[in-house]
């Protein structure tokens, strides 16, 4: 129930600031209507409205930028949201000015254009940016393709099902037409960035606003493009109220507190999202095709060139990410596993690698008829050093020794930290008895150690058997008699030092002792 009353709480104030949106939109259409008699004013009501919207989203955007508080990715991507904003308006004054007072030609492409074609680069970063920062390596670019994928597949069906017939039969100048379809493709890129990332990575209140905002941006440029193209466009129309929408939605965006940025829907339609530019290029390709077949058209082949190699280019990429993703896989495997049988203080293998090592060791010894060896080292007066010195000191020690010992054992042979203070060996050199075992790892001990600045002369009692497998026994059997046969020999050689220093004894077991 907190949780409940807590979203509302968040939701309180986008809805008042959604009220106080929709209520200047209104404004702006009820003065225009006013106005209505004297066309001058009624544009410049429009025109100038549309200048003020994205002004004051682009300086809310630069506000929100400069905050302490905003995360720096974030920063990167009002920033570039701020500039576009700021270019449109720029591009809009120019245009009002040419609209209203006939300070400019009339034509298009004119001026403004190059206002107008800066936010759509601007906006086209930050979404960019946005998938960079919210998903995983590769996906930013995989996203930012898709975006184009989808726009060179609308463009495609425009051109063939429209703009090839209007410029050959009206003779209406390509460019011109052109131009303004580039506002539309790009917010097409824009929504597309957007709303694949979210259905990867969940959706957020600012992206799902800024999705929204650059939707009614897209259905403003079409509207527009349709106008230029008839050529009967003219300021006050539903488009240029749909504009101002966008740099309003834009703007509450930027206005959205961080924390208040909780996902609406989880990103799990991964599936749907990889699908979607494909599916795109069906009635792309149906369209370009169908162009071609009636004659040839270089428009419509390079627009197919060009989804081909997005296509192919985006494919590779799957494929890096996906090659990136099985080697990550990989080495967390190995790193699990060295978890899973490695002690982590000393860096030797656990009681579990060794036991397995061990079983191994003795299957192998049991086939070959050679002798196995087993040895258990437990360091003497190891409770002192960690009541005096302090159990980092010991932790220390413990690292010393294991070094030592690691190195008196053969690489297929196996050293490992049983528990505590105490190590345990495995030796499989046939050549190799237990005593010999013994008086390896005793004079590896017995040089002193440098631990926290004290010299540290270390002392361990060590019991080692030996033992030649029977044919036919059980491994398992092996296994547990010879780890209790040193363990007992260990404890045997410790009682019987009274002073425990220098305590070692070994124990050869051969088929008679066994039975």
């Amino acid at each position: 129930m907190t949780a409940r009353r807590a979203a509302h709480r968040r939701a309180v104030p986008l809805s008042v600031r959604l009220a106080v949106l929709l209520a200047l939109l209104a404004g702006t259409w009820l003065a225009a209507q006013a106005a209505a008699g004297d066309e001058v004013v009624a544009r410049s009501v429009v025109g100038g409205a549309e200048a003020v919207f994205p002004l004051v989203a682009g300086l809310v955007m630069l506000s929100v930028r400069r905050r302490a508080t905003t995360p720096r990715y974030l920063r990167s991507i009002w920033g570039l949201m701020a500039l576009a904003c700021l270019s449109w308006s720029g591009g809009q004054v120019v245009y009002a000015a040419g609209d209203v007072f006939g300070l400019l030609p009339d034509t298009v492409p004119g001026p403004y254009d190059v206002g107008f074609l800066l936010y759509t680069v601007f906006a086209v970063a930050a979404a960019v940016v946005y998938a960079g920062r919210t998903s995983r390596q590769f996906l930013s670019l995989r996203v930012s393709l898709d975006g184009l994928m989808l726009a060179g597949s609308l463009f495609s069906v425009v051109w063939v099902t429209w703009l090839a017939r209007t410029t050959h039969d009206g003779g209406d100048d390509l460019v011109a037409l052109l131009l303004p379809l580039a506002y539309p493709v790009g917010d097409v890129v824009v929504v597309s960035v957007l709303a694949l990332t979210m259905l990867r990575t969940g959706v957020r209140r600012p992206a799902l606003l800024l999705l929204l905002a650059n939707a009614s941006m897209a259905v403003a440029d079409s509207t527009y493009l349709v106008g230029v193209a008839q050529d009967v466009f003219a300021t006050g129309g539903v488009s240029d109220y749909l504009w101002m929408l966008a740099f309003g939605l834009a703007g509450l965006a930027a206005l959205e507190p961080t924390g208040g940025s909780q996902e609406v829907i989880e990103g799990t339609a991964a599936d749907a999202a990889t699908a979607l530019p494909y599916l795109a290029l069906l009635p792309a390709a149906a369209a370009g095709i169908l162009r071609l077949w009636s004659g040839p058209d270089r428009v419509a082949l390079l627009t197919l060139g060009a989804l081909v190699a997005l296509a192919l280019a985006r494919q590779f990429l799957v494929l890096r990410d996906n090659g990136t993703l099985l080697r990550v896989n990989e080495q967390q495997r190995e790193q699990l596993t060295r978890m899973a049988h490695t002690d982590l203080l000393t860096g030797l293998a656990n009681r579990r690698l060794f036991s397995q090592r061990l079983s191994g060791a003795a299957a192998e010894a049991q086939r070959q008829q050679t002798p196995l060896t087993v040895a258990f080292v437990d360091l003497d007066r190891f409770k002192v050093v960690n009541d005096t010195l302090g159990h980092a000191a010991g932790d220390e020690l413990l690292r010393a020794v294991a070094q030592r010992l690691v190195a008196c054992v053969r690489a297929g042979d196996c050293a490992a930290r049983w528990g505590g203070d105490e190590f345990a060996f495995l030796v499989t050199e046939p050549g190799v008895a237990a005593d010999a075992v013994v008086e390896r790892l005793r004079a590896a001990i017995a040089t002193p150690f440098s631990i926290a600045g004290t010299v540290l002369n270390a002392s361990a009692s060590i019991g080692a058997v030996s033992e030649v497998p029977l044919p036919g026994q059980d491994v398992e059997h092996v296994v547990d008699a010879l780890l209790a046969a040193a363990d007992a020999e260990m404890y045997v050689v410790k009682r019987a030092s009274a002073d425990g220093f220098g305590s070692a004894g070994a124990l050869e077991l051969d088929r008679a002792d066994r039975r």
